[in-house]
């Protein structure tokens, strides 16, 4: 299992963390991608939630390799699905909003995010990759205690969040893994000096793929994409879009990319 890795620390029941594990080559790739970064507004945000609409960063060729890397981290048991994007926190940002990832099987109607992979309801954990030189950022579960222990209760009152609770530093090269559903809810503090790139990902078992992506090195995953070396960017393009469009949210992405192509034609994009 993944938590068999040396590198592996269990922190709660369903929270691990895995210190200092991308190889430099990867960290090398990712900071030569960052050198000639620029924050400006994505072309196109995934979310519904306007939080992220200047905290994601355009695609990089290098995220590809962090993805990998993280896919062999839990492979075969676990998967997860095509991502290009990371996700940026500077000083003057606020923190991340206390949430799950995922509402949990069978509560399909309190997913709030467009689930363009249609696997909401299948997650089991969500996985993170840290990157930049950073201070702060720090991630915290204000349902888990500071010793790893859950608490009595799910409800993120005002007192629970000034409770002391279970707090993660992460730093560049650090992967974290943490249950998608509740009591694992988690939140991020404000980054304090630096800049602080996160790759963030969802995680399912396998057989729960509901068919929206390859799961990583099936023969169908090796002829899609995993037998380049260097895969080219419209393959990247084609292999971070789903195999099928979740119907539940078809129209909702559709005016979405609508509203996004009509502000681009007024921005002379």
């Amino acid at each position: 299992m993944f938590y068999d890795n040396p590198k592996c620390t269990k922190l709660s029941d369903r929270i691990f963390i895995y210190k200092n594990i991308i190889p430099q080559e990867i960290m090398n790739e990712v900071n030569k991608d960052l050198e000639n970064f620029q924050r400006t507004m994505p072309e196109n945000i995934w979310s519904s939630n306007n939080w992220y609409e200047d905290k994601v960063c355009p695609p990089m060729p290098s995220t590809f390799l962090v993805w990998k890397f993280m896919s062999e981290l839990i492979h075969p048991e676990i998967v997860i699905h095509p991502m290009r994007s990371l996700m940026i926190a500077e000083p003057h940002d606020e923190g991340m909003f206390v949430h799950a990832d995922s509402p949990g099987m069978g509560r399909e109607d309190e997913i709030f995010e467009i689930d363009t992979w249609s696997a909401c309801c299948s997650l089991q954990y969500g996985m993170t990759a840290y990157f930049g030189e950073f201070t702060g950022g720090e991630l915290y579960y204000p349902n888990i205690n500071p010793d790893g222990t859950i608490k009595v209760g799910t409800d993120i009152s005002k007192e629970r969040l000034e409770e002391p609770c279970l707090v993660i530093q992460p730093e560049a090269g650090d992967v974290v893994l943490h249950g998608a559903c509740k009591p694992y809810d988690h939140g991020t503090k404000v980054t304090t000096s630096g800049t602080r790139f996160v790759f963030s990902n969802f995680a399912l078992n396998s057989e729960d793929n509901p068919g929206t992506f390859y799961n990583y090195k099936t023969p169908e995953w090796y002829e899609q994409i995993g037998q380049y070396k260097n895969p080219t960017e419209q393959q990247l393009n084609e292999w971070a879009g789903p195999l099928k469009v979740n119907p539940k949210f078809a129209d909702v992405i559709q005016e979405k990319v609508r509203i996004m192509d009509e502000r681009r034609s007024k921005e002379g994009i």
